[in-house]
């Protein structure tokens, strides 16, 4: 990383920074919204809404796969964040 110049160290840490928070947004967003979709969804089918039901209705491959997803995102927004961190550590030490 040494061979890169200061300019390119801090771009590429305000790129993973901006990666990270653009992801956590995301995610944050699909938990939040798709079980908000599914009620409307429910609704305007004039269906009844149970989703207790939709929740554990799922196959437990399916849900696995989903977990293991967003355990998968939550990482690399950890990581980068992280890496960033680093990054901004070395060129700007306290002191």
């Amino acid at each position: 990383m040494s061979k890169h110049s200061r300019k390119a160290r801090e771009k590429l840490a305000e790129g993973l920074m901006s990666m990270s928070g653009s992801l956590a947004v995301a995610l944050t967003v699909g938990v939040l919204i798709t079980p908000l979709l599914a009620v409307a969804n429910a609704a305007v089918a004039g269906k009844e809404v149970d989703l207790w039901v939709m929740i554990t209705g799922l196959k437990p491959s399916t849900a696995g796969i989903l977990f293991l997803l967003y355990c998968s995102a939550v990482a690399t927004v950890l990581g980068g964040r992280s890496a960033a961190m680093k990054i901004f550590n070395e060129l700007y030490p306290e002191k």
